[in-house]
């Protein structure tokens, strides 16, 4: 039996499995909830972003000490576990969050978590750069792929005519760019601390750097309150505490690169939900777009490895 299917038939890799493609439906539900809120409710992405990181937070980290104890503070031992649990809750959750919400509530749910997934692009100059190894031809036709769908969504194809704004354009790019921090900067942490603690640390960390900057307190809204048990039970509960626990998960036991293939299916969600739920529109050269960018990390699992030498001690495959 070839060692790709027993690894998927080895339970380890199948619950994995099961987490990610889970998480990936919470947060298609969440992106759509998001939109809603921003578009039709009394909710911006300023408030609703520094509502989730705390919250979830909180939740994570007392249900880690009722479980785990003091031990939940042995990550601060080492200072290069705490540089890159910054790293991780500042740029990896909380820029991420923020970025996305901002780009959603300038397109939409499935344009926002399209434009997310040009972040192999991301990963893979940044491992290219600290490994010093030229990137395979799979790998650089991948990023050929993400940047042709990204300008096909933005432009429809002529360059002088911009069908995107330029905000859910930027927006949009660096939530991708954070994606690839997110991927990258927990997976040492996750050796030797539990995924809970690691997301419950970094989820407060976000929280405690992105609020000086976004002033949720100049953007609380007049609740409504279908809006506002929308933005809590939806983006908080399953869009930040089970999604990101189950994707840490699956991240720990599928690996990073393979993680990204699987995560496909979540823009495809989030576009299906937007156009069903709340009527959002697309045309030729936009789906064409999307096409382009879902084809990535097929392309990066066509080859072996995304790298001719792989990279020591960046991400864990499996």
């Amino acid at each position: 039996m070839p060692a790709r299917w027993k690894n998927i038939l080895h339970s380890n890799y199948r619950n994995g499995l099961a987490a990610l493609l889970t998480s990936c439906v919470f947060w298609s539900f969440a992106a759509v909830a998001a939109e809603y809120a921003f578009k039709k409710g009394n909710i911006t992405p300023e408030f609703l972003v520094a509502l989730r990181l705390l919250m979830a937070a909180v939740i994570i980290l007392v249900f880690c000490f009722i479980k785990e104890g003091t031990k939940i503070f042995s990550v601060f031992k080492r200072k290069r576990d705490i540089f890159f649990l910054f790293l991780y809750g500042v740029i990896g959750i909380a820029l991420c969050q923020f970025a996305y919400y901002k780009c959603i509530a300038y397109s939409d749910a499935g344009t926002a978590t399209v434009l997310e997934f040009a972040a192999p692009v991301f990963t893979i100059a940044t491992i290219a750069i600290t490994s010093r190894h030229m990137p395979s031809k799979g790998a650089m036709l991948a990023c050929v792929f993400a940047i042709l769908g990204v300008f096909m969504i933005s432009t429809g194809g002529n360059p002088h005519n911009l069908i995107l704004s330029k905000e859910a354009i930027f927006w949009g790019l660096i939530a991708a760019a954070a994606v690839t921090v997110y991927t990258l900067s927990p997976t040492q942490l996750l050796q030797e601390h539990s995924t809970e603690v690691v997301l419950g640390w970094g989820t407060l960390f976000g929280f405690l750097c992105i609020v000086p900057f976004v002033k949720p307190w100049n953007h609380i809204p007049t609740f409504d309150l279908f809006d506002f048990s929308l933005a809590i039970i939806v983006n908080v509960i399953m869009g930040t505490i089970l999604s990101f626990n189950l994707f840490m998960k699956g991240l720990k036991a599928v690996g990073a690169t393979k993680s990204g293939l699987y995560q496909s299916i979540e823009p495809l969600i989030a576009t299906i939900l937007s156009a069903v739920l709340l009527g959002s529109t697309f045309n030729v050269n936009e789906l064409t777009g999307f096409a382009l960018i879902l084809l990535v990390p097929f392309i990066m699992e066509m080859k072996a490895l995304p790298f001719k030498r792989k990279p020591k001690n960046l991400i864990t495959e499996h």
